[in-house]
């Protein structure tokens, strides 16, 4: 196209100083190259032809619709604690390297909230088990469901017993609430678990039930995918990564993987 683009056709503008080439390519099986090679050396040949005085862009990277001069992946691992300070150790080394412009993640959206961590060896000793007492928290700061009612109309209520804000709204009662253990004694909830108010993600992501949290790498608009994912690769291969934790990458990158 001469003196537009289809993105700026599609929105009916023009351009007399803008050209655009759509280049398809054969089936990866019927070449040695993947398309991101691709791009890059036809992009180098042609500025090499034109000069400074044109600019040139290459649109592979948009092709899953996502933004061109960013790159992401994602960390798992069943425990939430090491897989955040995980997280901070990869966000810490990629800002490290010079190309990189900026790294975010989930967790960068926090928000207070109350925290209940069971000591497995203090339930034992009451022959609890942290179920038994995250049900009970639950219960009690929840309500229970108590009965169901049919009014004449053949509308279903249901009936919940609960303490009102009791414990809710108040974390020294909380720590105070009674627990029965099987040999009938009481023990405080303050006894089995610490209780703390943090800070915490707004959302969190699971992949196949296991908690992830996504990193955003920006970089600088002249370096191209397969550098930056060098970058990537190099700065999580030199983190200590807690044991269970995995690496997975989404967008472009999975694309740039599958098509090498």
């Amino acid at each position: 196209l001469i003196g537009s683009t289809q993105e700026a056709q599609s929105q009916g503008t023009a351009s007399v100083n803008e050209a655009e080439i759509s280049v398809k390519l054969v089936p990866l099986s019927e070449r040695d190259r993947s398309v991101f090679a691709f791009s890059e050396d036809v992009q180098q040949q042609i500025e090499a032809a034109v000069g400074e005085d044109v600019n040139v862009e290459m649109s592979v990277s948009t092709s899953s619709g996502s933004t061109p001069t960013t790159t992401s992946f994602r960390l798992l691992n069943t425990n939430e604690k090491a897989l955040a300070e995980d997280v901070a150790n990869v966000q810490k080394a990629l800002q490290q390297e010079s190309v990189v412009v900026d790294v975010r993640s989930d967790l960068a959206n926090t928000v207070e909230e109350l925290q209940i961590e069971v000591d497995k060896e203090a339930v034992k000793q009451y022959g609890l088990v942290p179920a038994q007492v995250a049900q009970t928290v639950y219960n009690m700061t929840r309500g229970m469901l108590a009965t169901q009612i049919i009014t004449d109309d053949g509308e279903v209520l249901s009936v919940y017993v609960s303490f009102g804000e009791a414990f809710s709204a108040n974390v020294d009662n909380l720590r105070e609430m009674e627990l029965r253990a099987p040999s009938g004694v009481f023990v405080p909830l303050e006894a089995v678990a610490s209780i703390k108010v943090a800070e915490a993600p707004t959302s969190i992501r699971r992949s196949d039930q296991t908690p992830a949290v996504a990193v955003f790498v920006d970089y600088e608009s002249d370096a191209s995918l397969g550098r930056i994912s060098e970058v990537v690769d190099e700065a999580i291969a030199g983190v200590t990564l807690h044991e269970g934790t995995e690496v997975a990458f989404r967008g472009d990158r999975e694309l740039y993987d599958s098509s090498i």
